[in-house]
């Protein structure tokens, strides 16, 4: 929707994203949603079905983000576009960690003791749910609150912002029962997680990438999990954890080197 002022032409839905009731109001009822949704699960967090279980809970979480962004927030300022050839070094750290994660999910699935089986249907239902978890996390805190941040602040700030608004994303998993000693590792290991994510995002000006890798990523680590429990290796966690904190490093530097309020618009140099 277009108003007119002295100036010309203005776009609401890219003053939107500046609007801290309108952005607040998302990001509460979101966290509203993904907090009842843990808590009510039959299922504890720690049980390997929970992922497919917690479908239906971020399936409406992205639901309200799909609404959010055809009636009150401007796509294109969100990164909803298709992704173009910014800077693609800062997708290097992402790529890396994301074949590395699913190096050690197949490393673990051939490792399988003999008389264990793959239960497919696990397997997908938990690949549903990290898809679905891959869209509202990166729309949320890559999308939205790093705009947001970014707009106000500038990008650099507006950047580690984000990620530590998705560290607190994590700290609801404790009225899911996990321990507090594991959600301070979740709170850190996120926000540090997190940089791979917006690296690649500015680095393409899209958030689609990002979306895409998250998805796979939570699926083979999640996986992973879940074979683990059947008896498989855990060697393949101690790499991929070692390779995505040099990564995130390499992720980190990319971000102290961004500039502007535009995250989707400019990219780093």
């Amino acid at each position: 929707m277009l108003e007119t002022n002295a100036a010309g032409p203005v776009d609401t839905r890219v003053q939107n994203c500046d609007n801290v009731f309108m952005v607040g109001g998302v990001y509460l009822l979101s966290m509203a949603l993904l907090t009842y949704g843990g808590v009510s699960s039959p299922v504890p967090y720690v049980d390997p079905s929970f992922a497919s279980r917690y479908f239906w809970t971020e399936l409406g979480v992205a639901a309200l983000f799909v609404a959010a962004t055809l009636f009150l927030f401007d796509r294109r300022t969100l990164g909803l576009s298709w992704p173009v050839a910014g800077d693609l070094k800062m997708i290097l750290p992402l790529a890396v960690v994301l074949l590395t994660a699913a190096g050690s999910w197949a490393y673990s699935m051939i490792a399988l003791p003999d008389g264990r089986s793959v239960d497919l249907e696990a397997a997908f239902g938990t690949l549903r749910t990290t898809l679905v978890v891959g869209f509202g996390e990166e729309w949320m805190y890559r999308g939205l609150l790093f705009v947001f941040f970014g707009r106000r602040f500038g990008m650099k700030k507006g950047g580690f912002l984000a990620l530590l608004f998705f560290g607190i994303l994590h700290l609801i998993n404790a009225a899911f029962g996990v321990p507090l000693v594991a959600v301070a590792f979740q709170f850190i290991n996120t926000m540090v997680l997190g940089s791979l994510f917006l690296a690649a995002a500015v680095g393409t000006r899209s958030l689609f990438v990002p979306m895409i890798a998250h998805g796979l990523y939570d699926f083979f680590v999640i996986d992973s999990s879940r074979v683990t429990h059947l008896g498989g290796p855990t060697d393949g966690s101690f790499v991929l954890i070692g390779t995505a904190l040099v990564c995130s490093v390499v992720a980190i530097r990319f971000m102290l080197r961004f500039h502007g309020v535009e995250p989707y618009r400019q990219v780093a140099k």
